[in-house]
């Protein structure tokens, strides 16, 4: 699901998501809409099993009561991780982004 090809992320190439999240600990599927909403440490498992690390989560506000929490994540591919499928042709390399910490993201040199 998450898995991504070479040619699909340029150097210190960023991923931007923007999920849904439940607030219990269960998976939510919409049949009238299709869409599934998870809890938010399925998404991380999911993430890291990609070998995708989070640099930056931020909750999207103002939104009306009674509707789901949603989240924006920024991900790179994860360092410590080296892994390549050649099924699914996916690849991890080492990440050119830094996080200060007021949460700007900068791209290194």
């Amino acid at each position: 699901m998450w898995c991504f090809h070479r040619k699909g992320l340029k150097p210190n190439g960023i991923i931007v998501v923007k999920e849904n999240l439940t607030s219990s600990d269960k998976v939510e599927v919409d049949k009238e809409d299709s869409s599934i909403t998870r809890p938010i440490s399925l998404l991380q498992t999911l993430l890291k099993q990609a070998g995708l690390h989070c640099i930056k989560q931020e909750k999207q506000n103002n939104f009306p009561r009674g509707l789901y929490t949603v989240k924006m994540f920024a991900l790179v591919p994860d360092a410590t991780k080296t892994t390549t499928n050649s099924k699914d042709h996916c690849y991890i390399t080492e990440p050119s982004v830094t996080s200060s910490d007021n949460g700007e993201i900068s791209l290194v040199d």
